[in-house]
């Protein structure tokens, strides 16, 4: 099975991220990257693209200070262009795969402008020793800072007492409803992006407290002739939707299913699945298996309740886009700020009709497949049992008082 290989090559907790595999080198050692015809191509039309669009960045023209992080694929600094403050992501080009993250990452941004997305401003590609690109520097942190100040749980442990203070319910949710509109222009965008390894620590806040998607480093331009080629397991065990673990084709419901696990990582402030005392690896094989998904507080709202249903669903077909996900939490939200307010609105009186609607039209049941049923319990639409012929002729005992009453008019009037 694709989750227990997966398993083993990850050996142990230290899997808990999950990386295309790269080439032969060394790992941490420099070495020259001869690009491949392909990925020649696709540099030299970016090169064009950023001169005739204004945005291909002399690496001279950029100062760089403090190191702001450090991942798989390369540095991020603190740096300053045109006196203004930047974020300076300079890629390790220690194998061809590294490039093509890279060059995918500058593809993507340079096409996407949204006010959930964290701003591209340019990309140096011109010094094959220092391909970096260059966004605004978010100073608010990540949104994993913003959830778990106090830092994160080990894997493997409940979600026990949380120490730090917690964020209002509602502020949470209105992080996870910036996300989902911030991948609506992924899914909208002709072909659609993925991104692959969407998660409160690739989510970062500017400084006026605005949530916006970023590190797009394993992000994919859905083509037709890639369609059925993405099967690979890409992101983080935690997040990642079963039909990735499965090694599947999978499309941008994959990114849906990541949301519905960063929704309830919002609505818990705990981290996802902590409940069951399982490592990142064994959830990753529990979901593949469709034995696992994220919990469901029953205090939340009745409407965060069927979104977090959902987008969670493990049938790829029965999750909503993020823009009806969208729609439905922030429909959600303001119910939820009407109440604490103490003022009825609008939407009040139609709440229940909406959400019948919601379900109906997505198919969806009363919650996941049990577990244990594994694919055959995937959830279908619900469907009305219609009486048969002697239930159909038996009265109920109100229509039998009714028709009583009647017929005691008739004889009334008759006399």
């Amino acid at each position: 099975m694709a989750a227990e290989a997966a398993a083993k090559a990850a050996g142990g907790d230290a899997g808990a991220e999950v990386r295309p595999s790269g080439g032969d080198e060394a790992a941490g050692v420099q070495v020259p990257i001869n690009p491949t015809p392909n990925q020649q191509r696709v540099l030299d039309a970016l090169v064009r693209r950023g001169q005739a669009m204004g945005w291909l960045v002399p690496m001279s023209e950029v100062t760089l200070g403090r190191v702001l992080g450090e991942g798989e694929f390369g540095v991020t600094y603190l740096g300053c262009w045109r006196h203004a403050k930047v974020a300076v992501k300079i890629v390790r080009l220690r194998h061809a795969a590294e490039l093509t993250s890279f060059l995918r990452e500058v593809e993507t941004m340079s096409y996407i402008r949204h006010p959930n997305v964290v701003p591209f401003l340019g990309a140096c590609l011109t010094a094959p020793d220092k391909l970096s690109l260059l966004s605004e520097f978010m100073d608010g942190g990540t949104l994993q800072d913003w959830l778990h100040p106090g830092g994160l749980p080990a894997p493997g442990t409940a979600s026990g007492t949380i120490l730090h203070p917690v964020k209002p319910l509602v502020e949470r949710l209105k992080m996870a409803h910036q996300v989902a509109l911030g991948m609506c222009p992924f899914e909208s965008c002709r072909p659609a992006a993925l991104h692959r390894d969407l998660k409160p620590a690739n989510v970062y806040l500017d400084h006026t407290g605005v949530a916006r998607v970023g590190d797009l480093g394993l992000s994919r331009r859905l083509l037709d002739e890639a369609r059925s080629s993405l099967t690979g397991e890409t992101g983080t065990y935690l997040y990642m939707a079963p039909e990735v673990m499965r090694h599947e084709v999978y499309d941008s419901k994959a990114d849906v299913w990541s949301w519905g696990v960063m929704l309830s990582e919002c609505i818990t402030c705990a981290l996802p699945y902590g409940h069951t005392y399982m490592t990142p690896v064994q959830v990753a094989m529990a979901v593949a298996e469709e034995q696992l998904a994220p919990e469901v507080p029953k205090t939340v709202h009745e409407e965060v309740q069927l979104v977090l249903r959902l987008a969670c669903q493990f049938d790829p077909e029965m999750r909503p886009d993020f823009a009806s996900l969208a729609d439905m939490l922030g429909h959600a939200i303001e119910h939820m700020e009407a109440a604490q307010n103490g003022r009825p609105t609008l939407l009040s009186s139609i709440q229940s009709s909406l959400l019948g609607s919601w379900s109906g039209a997505w198919g969806w049941g009363t919650a996941y497949p049990r577990a244990g049923q594994g694919q055959a319990a995937k959830a279908g639409p619900r469907v009305r049992r219609m009486p048969g012929a002697a239930e159909a002729q038996q009265p109920t005992a109100q229509g039998q008082e009714g028709r009583e009453v009647k017929e005691g008019q008739q004889q009334a009037q008759e006399r």
